[in-house]
């Protein structure tokens, strides 16, 4: 009875305000119904879960550019370091151990772990490498481990970038 009431009000465009649908568990016509809150909930769920998952994924995506960005500073240092001293400043990389330190005549001048420190994997090939910058600010390719290039990969869950190093020393992006 109370379902047909409320359709027929429904269908001529009304609002029965004495339809038993409307009524709340005190009694009192005023306020919303249980179905009304739940479905508020629901929407509001469903919103929370994609924002938060939107988030998450610009979160993997900065991380992984903020691991490239330190890489490339790391490696100016390097270079900056070598005009400076007027000597040939090391660059060494360990993939699995996700670090990068800069080494002049047998010194850690600086150091950074990417797992640690910003949550950022490196994985690349080789896995352990050097790159010498000679005092001219230019790739030493007496003193650099790999011949042809190197390629770092900086990644966070499914986000990643990449970077491809020249025996040189130049930096491409792929």
């Amino acid at each position: 009875m109370a379902f047909s009431v409320a359709w027929n009000s429904l269908l001529r465009g009304g609002d029965n305000t004495d339809s038993p649908l409307r009524t709340s568990f005190m009694g009192s016509k005023k306020g919303f119904t249980v179905v009304e809150l739940a479905m508020a909930l629901v929407v509001a769920a469903i919103l929370i879960g994609i924002v938060t998952q939107a988030f998450g994924d610009v979160q993997n995506r900065f991380a992984a550019q903020q691991g490239l960005q330190l890489f490339e500073s790391m490696h100016a240092r390097a270079r900056a370091h070598a005009v400076e001293g007027g000597v040939t400043t090391q660059l060494w990389v360990d993939t699995p151990g996700d670090s990068v330190w800069i080494t002049r005549r047998g010194v850690t001048m600086e150091s950074v772990r990417f797992d640690e420190e910003l949550g950022v994997e490196i994985t690349g090939s080789p896995n352990y490498f050097r790159l010498c910058m000679g005092p001219r600010g230019f790739g030493d390719s007496d003193c650099t481990t790999f011949s042809s290039t190197a390629k770092l990969n900086f990644a966070q869950a499914d986000r990643s970038l990449s970077v491809v190093i020249l025996p040189l020393g130049q930096l491409v992006y792929p």
